[in-house]
């Protein structure tokens, strides 16, 4: 069962860096920058979430109350 696992795990890794690889090329995008851009996204979600909600329900902007209760969520 272990080596089974094992197996899977490198194999699911292989296809990981096949992808980036692909990624990479297609959209000169690597692995590290998106890292980065994850990391700089997550640590700003409580200013993004609240400058959306202050658009939410403006002139020319749509207004869903489920849009309004998932951000409010991350305040």
């Amino acid at each position: 069962k272990q080596r089974k696992n094992n197996k899977q795990l490198i194999q699911q890794l292989t296809q990981q860096d096949f992808l980036w690889e692909g990624v990479e090329r297609l959209f000169s995008v690597t692995k590290s920058s998106a890292r980065d851009v994850r990391s700089y996204l997550v640590s700003r979600m409580n200013y993004i979430a609240a400058d959306n909600l202050k658009g939410l329900c403006t002139p020319g902007h749509s207004c869903k109350e489920n849009g309004k209760l998932l951000l409010t969520t991350i305040l």
